[in-house]
């Protein structure tokens, strides 16, 4: 990451009264200045660099010389960015040959130089401009034109280079929109890695039949399903596709099936009255007796005669079986066994 002085330098424009700025683009004031801002873009800005007076930029007064003011426009609203350098000036050293640097100092290195760091301490470092020759630094070189921040965090010392100012206004961009939930829905703001790592971890594991399976064996238990209620299949006829069929669908598919194998209650109430046709009825009686268990008969219930005796009459000839029980009032019924 790089901001080019040389480029900035040369696209700056001189200001000493009002002045409607332009996006991207840089100014040095010398006399009281005040800016109007220019139609919004997102992401795009001026710069403005205090030497002299007083700059008003977005309505806020800037008049400490050395100070650089970068407005930005993001997210429907200007943003002020200020940068001061004035701090600096004072521990400001001029190099144009190898140095051990020390911590919250600023190098302007005129010659070719070898930077060797400090001690590190914690959130502590220093910069380096490169106006001629180059820079060295912690390994890295850093042209003409380049600021060049070198940092220890951690326990570890980093460069950070810049080489021109759009790179700089994209850097202020960034650091405005990360977020650290993945709460929007936007294509301007970026996740941390927390952000990230904690929505990835809330999801569902890949299913495999060890985790659906403790699933569905925690799901509650219905002990009487209804129509209604339906259970999950696979359709092997639509590429094995997940879908549910609902209990009445399934009742009736079962019973369109069972009738072609088992007889229906209709059928056998037929079968048992064309069995028991062939049979005397229970509700036939006998001389007023039912025939709904073994009876023994007497002679009265016959109307034969009592007792010893002889009998008169006329002798029509030899009784047959047929005869006989037809004169007692039976009539022969045939017994058909059902198929």
């Amino acid at each position: 990451m790089n901001i080019n002085l040389t480029n900035v330098q040369s696209k700056a424009k001189v200001i000493s009264a009002n002045e409607t700025a332009v996006n991207d683009g840089n100014y040095t004031v010398v006399a009281n200045a005040t800016f109007t801002d220019p139609s919004p873009i997102e992401g795009k800005g001026f710069r403005v660099f205090v030497r002299n007076g007083t700059a008003i930029v977005g309505g806020t007064s800037y008049s400490v010389a050395g100070t650089e003011i970068v407005r930005l426009f993001h997210s429907g609203s200007w943003s002020n960015y200020v940068i001061d350098m004035s701090s600096k000036q004072d521990v400001s050293i001029v190099v144009n040959s190898n140095i051990t640097a020390e911590n919250d100092k600023v190098y302007h290195v005129v010659a070719n130089a070898t930077f060797t760091d400090p001690t590190g301490v914690n959130g502590k470092g220093y910069v380096v401009v490169v106006r001629a020759g180059s820079a060295t630094i912690g390994g890295n070189t850093g042209g003409a034109g380049t600021i060049n921040y070198r940092l220890f965090q951690g326990g570890t010392w980093t460069t950070y280079q810049f080489w021109n100012i759009n790179q700089l206004l994209n850097i202020v961009e960034v650091l405005s929109n990360k977020k650290t939930t993945l709460a929007d829905n936007s294509d301007t703001f970026y996740p941390t890695q927390k952000a990230v790592k904690t929505a990835v971890d809330a999801k569902q594991d890949a299913l495999t039949e060890t985790n659906f399976g403790a699933f569905t064996n925690g799901l509650t238990s219905k002990t009487t399903p209804i129509d209604a209620d339906s259970v999950n299949i696979i359709d092997s006829a639509d590429s094995n596709k997940a879908k549910r069929v609902t209990f009445a669908n399934l009742k009736a598919f079962l019973k369109e099936y069972f009738d072609t194998i088992y007889t229906t209650t209709t059928a056998v109430a037929t079968q048992i009255t064309t069995v028991l046709s062939g049979y005397v009825p229970t509700s036939r009686t006998i001389n007023g007796l039912d025939l709904s268990v073994n009876r023994t008969l007497s002679a009265s219930d016959v109307g034969a005669p009592s007792g010893s005796g002889t009998s008169t009459g006329t002798n029509t000839g030899d009784e047959t079986q047929s005869s006989i029980l037809t004169k007692l009032g039976f009539f022969l019924h045939k017994q058909t066994t059902p198929n």
